[in-house]
């Protein structure tokens, strides 16, 4: 017989590391990144960006919840 080898889920292992670094860079720049969508007509980060990141955050914290329970 073989023994019995434990496996790694390495989806969990690499989003429960990930999201929350990628998270707290957000959020440590969410400030510059606000002000950088307003500044004149010609915004260094166009609005839709913004919005854009924030879905894929929100996709992100979806596979945190998943994958990492609590």
């Amino acid at each position: 017989m073989h023994p019995r080898r434990s496996q790694i889920d390495l989806v969990s292992l690499f989003v429960g590391v990930q999201v929350p670094l990628f998270v707290a860079d957000v959020e440590r720049y969410q400030k510059r990144l606000f002000e950088a969508s307003m500044n004149g007509p010609t915004p260094d980060v166009p609005i839709q960006d913004i919005f854009a990141l924030y879905r894929r955050m929100k996709t992100l914290m979806g596979m945190y919840t998943a994958f990492c329970p609590r």
